[in-house]
């Protein structure tokens, strides 16, 4: 006589990925000039991440932040297995040059706080792209980043490019960048704009690098460019005797380069779960 058994696959195989490593998302903030400031791995946290200016937040931007940024500027929360980001400042968070209380983060998304970004992903960052200018203004610099998506430019701070003159408008225009493709249209049908000398409306027009945008009597230059970082140490909380800073290297490491992450127990997890799969299908193959 057959010797009959029920086995809970779904169960087992539950137990079993529960040990496996997971991905924990990578999060960047960095200026308008496109350096790097500061690096975090949600793993590294609760399920609540606060941002701001004040030394009392999960990561403090107090070495760092301009009046721009608040003393809590925002927070991460874990919901699930995907994570929100909520607005606690009265300057807001913008998202593709549009301006947002909550929503949700994904893997790529780039994140206007202030005159900073906050970058979502290992991969995600500032875009190869800079804009630069001759005219005098309060960026001594004269220089900005470009990021991926819709990028606003005008005299307003609250544009991703900020260029302040007597004839730009607040909002003048957007640059939008997708992949190594960019274009730039006007926001309003009154404001006067060429790519080369020649007119621009409501229409995006393609820019490539060397080109030459003029906003009004004030030309800008769509520029290659160059970034580095500037990653200060966290000045709040430990974690077992390591600094955030610490860890928020490891998790990089462990990000970039999956070969330096793998360890003994990541190794018997993989091969039990192998196994577990080869019972699994010996045994069901035994009662055919």
């Amino acid at each position: 006589m057959q010797r009959s058994f029920r086995l809970d696959v779904p169960h087992l195989c539950s137990a079993v990925c529960r040990h496996l490593p997971k991905t924990m998302p990578l999060f960047r903030i960095y200026n308008h000039f496109g350096e790097e400031l500061k690096r975090f791995a949600s793993e590294d946290f609760s399920s609540t991440i606060s941002v701001g200016r004040s030394s009392s937040c999960d990561v403090s931007l107090k070495a760092v932040a301009d009046t721009t940024i608040s003393r809590e500027h925002f927070v991460l929360e874990k919901q699930g297995p995907a994570w929100r980001i909520t607005n606690n400042s009265n300057f807001g968070l913008y998202k593709n040059a549009e301006k947002f209380e909550e929503g949700s983060v994904r893997d790529g998304d780039v994140i206007r706080f202030g005159q900073y970004f906050l970058c979502v992903g290992a991969n995600c960052g500032p875009s190869p792209y800079d804009i630069t200018w001759d005219v005098p203004t309060n960026n001594p610099e004269r220089r900005a980043a470009l990021w991926p998506g819709t990028n606003s430019i005008g005299a307003s701070a609250d544009n991703y490019v900020t260029v302040r003159t007597d004839d730009v408008s607040r909002i003048h225009g957007l640059i939008h960048v997708e992949g190594d493709k960019v274009s730039y249209q006007n926001m309003f049908q009154s404001n006067r704009s060429t790519v080369n000398a020649q007119e621009v409306g409501e229409e995006p027009v393609k820019v490539k690098v060397g080109d030459e945008i003029t906003m009004a009597d004030t030309t800008v230059h769509l520029v290659s460019g160059v970034r580095i970082s500037k990653i200060v140490a966290s000045s709040t909380g430990k974690q077992g005797g390591r600094s955030h800073n610490a860890l928020n290297e490891a998790a990089l490491q462990n990000v970039l380069n999956p070969k330096a992450s793998i360890t003994w127990p990541m190794l018997v997890s993989v091969l039990a779960f192998g196994a577990v799969f080869a019972i699994v299908a010996y045994m069901l193959l035994s009662l055919l």
